[in-house]
This record gives structure tokens, C-alpha cells and sequence, in this order.
């Protein structure tokens, strides 16, 4: 009697759903009800119906046996899924984005980092490309944030220069800035065969055989008008949830923050020259504006306050022997009388 009157009250809910998802999407019933049966196709009422599914029935769980995602299929045919769709989609063929196949990744071992001071350099350089990246950061990560990622912008050397994602993520998959991604150290480098080939590319791997390493990675060059790579976006994510869609964001991104990069290349003039002590600013404030964000580990935080403790110690420097050199000239101009 039980039994029978649990099947009543679950056959009443079913025979609600496609009204409640009308509902929440602001369309007919009769239209859910195609969408459901395959006759017309849209991935938010899809989305929406596996939502409500998923309140009636409990979620397989994606480590059991045969390694199955939620949504039944295993990581080899997500994989497999994965390449033919990317492979196919005609807006990536006409950006001529290289999807690359790499089931066995290969470790070359513990990746290296330069020099603090080296990185300096390289932060202070590039001020103006890492500060237009990280609120083109910011945005795609919330559009990310129920999947495990991590975003990065390398330099035209492959050297981290900053990362955005996941809490903890960032140290775990090799990206603090100052990591050195010019060779496939933790699997494959979509930075350096990006910064190599000059285009677009998504490298998928194994879930099986990348240990903890997210298995997808997408990387587009920051290419000036010269041919020049200023830099490379990379996003490392796991295969269920990659898109055609990521790979276009992260080129629209690279394409905004190259027009950032461009103007600040032509904005030096002699009417205008730049302050040499500016690129310090900048660097202080990108670095600031880093360690205030809540996905940094402590860890990371403090190597930052290190590094911008040493910029502002330049800084100083540098402004105190421009003094005593004005100083000096000025003291010659007197004794000369003129």
C-alpha cells in the first residue's frame, strides 16, 4: 500500500514538469514537451529538464565504477564526443583553431620558475596587457564557477604572469606567476605551442592519465598587427563541461586585451615620454589588486607581498639616484654661472 502510494505521488510529479519548466523558461508546455521528445532542440529547456529530473531522481555518482559522468556516459565517450564536436564546429575551422589529441600525456618532470627579479621585469613590462586581463578574467571564471578552472596569461616567453579560477587551483595546476610553461613540464604546454603555431588551440587529454591535472587545456595568442605574441590566455578545465563556446571567449579575449596592448605600444611620443618609474606603478597596483582576491591561496599571497615589498623598494631606488643625477646637474649649472 506504501509502495503504491509513493509511484501516485511520483507519477503526479512527472506529470508537472514540463508545465513547471514552461514556466521557468516563459515558453509553451507543448514546446517542452517536443524538446523532450527530440523534435526541436534547445539547450536551456534541456538544461532545465534535467533540473527538474534530477530533484526525482538521485545523481549517479561520477566516481563509480567505469568512471561514468551524471550524465551516464563514460570519460572515453565524453572524450570522444568532446574532439568530434570541436573538430567539426565550422566557427572554430574558420579561426583556424588546432584541436590537438593527446591521450598520453608525457611528464618531463617538476615545472621551474624564474627569478623573483626576473619576474619583476617581466610584470612591470607588461603592466598594461595583465591589467586589461584581469577583468576579462573575472567575468569568464563567474560564467566557470561550478566547474573546477583556471585561467592564466603568460607573457610571449611562456611565463605566468597572473591566474584566476578555482580556490587553490592555481598552485595545484602549475600556474603561479612565475611559472615557467615554455616546455611541457605537467603534461602538454598550450602557451608554448600557442606562442610557436601563432593560433588558436585546445589540447585534450586523459582524464584517466592526467592525475590531477585538468585534462583540457584552451590557449589563444595575444598576436599584435607585427606578428609579434605579446602573450597567450590559457583555460585548463576538466572535458564534461567544455565548449566550443570557451574556446571563442577566450579569443574574444585575447583579440580586446591586443587592442589594449597596441595603443599602449604607440602611446609614447617625445612631446609626451613616458615616466620610467611608471611601469613600478603599475606593477604595484596589478600586484595589489591580485593578492586582494579571494581565490589566492595564502601561500601565494604571501609570495606576492614579497615581490611587491621588493617593487616598491625598487622604486624608491630608482626615484632617489634620478634626484641626486638632478641634483647634480643643477650644482654643475650653478658653478658654470649659467
Amino acid at each position: 500500500m506504501v509502495k503504491g502510494l509513493i509511484i501516485d505521488t511520483n507519477l503526479s510529479y512527472l506529470s508537472g514538469l514540463y508545465t513547471r519548466v514552461a514556466r521557468q523558461a516563459g515558453v509553451h508546455p507543448s514546446y517542452v514537451s517536443r524538446v523532450a521528445r527530440g523534435e526541436r532542440r534547445s539547450e536551456r529547456i534541456s538544461r532545465a529538464i534535467a533540473s527538474e529530473l534530477s530533484k526525482f531522481v538521485p545523481a549517479r555518482d561520477t566516481s563509480g565504477e567505469g568512471g561514468q559522468d551524471r550524465s551516464g556516459l563514460s570519460q572515453i565517450d565524453l572524450r570522444r564526443r568532446l574532439l568530434r564536436k570541436l573538430k567539426s564546429n565550422p566557427r572554430l575551422a574558420k579561426m583556424s583553431v588546432m584541436v590537438i589529441d593527446l591521450e598520453h600525456w608525457v611528464y618531463r618532470g617538476q615545472i621551474s620558475r624564474v627569478s623573483r627579479l626576473n619576474l619583476q621585469s617581466r610584470i612591470a613590462a607588461n603592466a598594461a596587457m595583465i591589467a586589461a586581463s584581469i577583468e576579462q578574467f573575472h567575468r569568464m571564471s563567474t560564467k566557470l564557477e561550478d566547474f573546477p578552472h583556471v585561467l592564466s596569461l603568460t607573457d610571449g616567453d611562456g611565463i605566468v604572469l597572473y591566474s584566476f579560477g578555482t580556490t587553490g587551483m592555481v598552485r595545484e595546476q602549475g600556474r603561479i606567476p612565475g611559472a615557467n610553461w615554455s616546455r611541457d613540464y605537467l603534461g602538454p604546454s598550450a602557451a608554448a605551442r600557442a606562442i610557436a603555431a601563432g593560433v588558436p588551440l585546445i589540447i585534450v587529454g586523459s582524464s584517466e592519465r592526467s592525475g590531477t591535472m585538468l585534462p583540457v587545456r584552451m590557449a589563444c595568442p595575444i598576436r599584435q598587427s607585427d606578428g609579434h605574441v605579446a602573450g597567450v590566455m590559457v583555460l585548463s578545465m576538466d572535458i564534461s563541461p567544455t565548449r566550443a563556446e570557451h574556446q571563442l571567449e577566450i579569443c574574444k579575449m585575447a583579440k580586446k586585451v591586443c587592442q589594449v596592448v597596441e595603443r599602449e605600444r604607440k602611446k609614447p611620443s617625445r612631446a609626451h615620454p613616458r615616466s620610467q618609474v611608471q611601469p613600478f606603478e603599475e606593477a604595484e597596483v596589478h600586484l595589489a589588486r591580485v593578492m586582494s582576491m579571494p581565490q589566492i591561496d595564502p601561500s601565494t599571497r604571501s609570495h606576492l607581498a614579497a615581490m611587491l615589498a621588493e617593487l616598491e623598494e625598487k622604486r624608491r631606488e630608482f626615484l632617489l639616484r634620478g634626484n641626486a643625477r638632478k641634483d647634480s646637474r643643477k650644482g654643475n649649472a650653478s658653478a658654470r654661472g649659467v
